[in-house]
């Protein structure tokens, strides 16, 4: 999933969003450096395919001492960090759904196995778009941050409570 280098370079960052629309709580990826040593200078490193599971090169192949983060898997962080913007929007009160119109409104078409991954019509492609909702919900959590401190500290007080009462439903002991 973290993308071949010939394909749409939002595929990396769309895996989190697609996480949110599906309210998914995780992903995870089996490959990061397949044929590594060969695949610096021969991406094809399947018969059709170029730079499939390829998200992190080998230093040495490059003169450097230490691994090398690819295009690719700086989308899969930055689509992670979205995630969390999300996710930190979302506590809010109607931050949910400010959040899911949001993803709606980039991730428009369905998500499902009939089309491939990031098909035309399935989101939006430019990365400026995408990016535009980052800053949005960027700049709204930091304005919650500025809620006077003794608000915070009744949502902490919430937040406890409610860690509390979720622990004796699943039959934990405080």
């Amino acid at each position: 999933m973290g993308g071949r280098i010939d394909s749409d370079g939002l595929k990396g960052r769309a895996l989190s969003w697609i996480a949110w629309k599906l309210r998914a709580e995780s992903w995870t990826l089996w490959e990061l450096d397949f044929n590594s040593l060969r695949a610096w200078q021969y991406p094809q490193t399947y018969e059709t395919q170029y730079g499939s599971g390829m998200l992190v090169h080998r230093g040495e192949t490059m003169g450097l001492e230490e691994p090398a983060a690819s295009i690719r898997l700086k989308g899969l962080r930055r689509g992670s960090q979205d995630f969390e913007y999300f996710w930190l929007f979302s506590r809010g009160k109607g931050g949910r759904e400010m959040v899911d119109e949001a993803v709606n409104a980039v991730l428009h078409g369905s998500i499902d196995d009939k089309a491939s991954l990031g098909a035309p019509g399935m989101w939006v492609h430019d990365p400026d778009e995408w990016e535009r909702v980052r800053v949005k919900f960027g700049e709204a959590i930091e304005k919650m941050r500025e809620v006077p401190a003794d608000a915070h500290d009744a949502m902490r007080s919430n937040d406890t409570r409610r860690g509390r009462m979720l622990g004796r439903r699943e039959g934990k002991k405080r």
